[in-house]
């Protein structure tokens, strides 16, 4: 759209396609109340970010024989469904727009945090340190890229089933863009991270296991996002 537009509301705002410069959205937003939550939600989807990414290298292996599968499980996978849990509601109360700008900032954090880390393990000579570090390399690479293509994918299906349903249907709106994005997010982190290091016959229940977790927690976890979401709401259109 072009400029002069006129936004009756907050959300009509945040749900424009229009390109919005950033000192318009600042100047339209400091003053809400609502977006101190965002800065917090931040918070926790930059640590949710970090801490599992720090542990993602480390498989819990069951005893358990299903149809000729030993099934797997990576620590990482553990807080990524708080990443997209936080993706959902900054997109939903916030907007589109914002909810991909926190996720670009939270990747690059996660890159400094990352490479700091691996130079301190060129100084330091614990052999547990720097066996942690060794490993984040190549599941960084991964981690970034299919974070990024993933997250990217859930917040634009939750972005556009919020038009096309007029804001209704919340519930299957979450459920169903986490459904796709952490597909997504699923697949490529599996084959960058683990190909090679596991033949495909072992990568399909490492894709198995945390998929079904992280779509069980959305469903389980849906309510309390219904409800802060509604509460966020509030508070910025008040």
């Amino acid at each position: 759209c072009l400029y002069p537009k006129i936004f009756h509301n907050v959300e009509e705002f945040l749900d424009t396609e229009c390109l919005v410069p950033d000192f318009m959205n600042l100047f339209y937003l400091e003053h809400k109340e609502g977006y101190q939550l965002q800065t917090r939600l931040s918070i926790i989807h930059i640590f949710s970010i970090i801490t599992s990414m720090t542990f993602t290298a480390r498989i819990i292996s069951f005893n358990l024989q299903v149809f000729g599968f030993a099934f797997h499980f990576t620590d990482g996978a553990l807080l990524i469904p708080v990443v997209f849990f936080i993706q959902n509601i900054v997109t939903e109360s916030y907007g589109y727009i914002n909810s991909q700008k926190m996720l670009r900032t939270s990747l690059i954090i996660f890159l400094i945090f990352v490479l700091i880390n691996m130079f301190i393990s060129y100084i330091l000579t614990q052999n547990a340190y720097t066996t942690v570090i060794n490993t984040l390399p190549r599941h960084t690479i991964s981690f970034i890229i299919a974070l990024y293509i993933g997250g990217t994918i859930n917040n634009f299906i939750l972005y556009k089933l919020k038009r096309f349903f007029n804001q209704n249907f919340l519930a299957m709106r979450f459920i169903a863009s986490t459904i796709v994005g952490e597909f997504i997010f699923q697949t490529i982190a599996i084959t960058l991270s683990w190909y090679g290091v596991y033949n495909f016959h072992n990568l399909i229940p490492l894709f198995i296991i945390p998929y079904t977790y992280k779509i069980l927690f959305e469903i389980l976890m849906t309510p309390f996002n219904i409800l802060i979401c509604r509460n966020v709401k509030k508070l910025i259109l008040s």
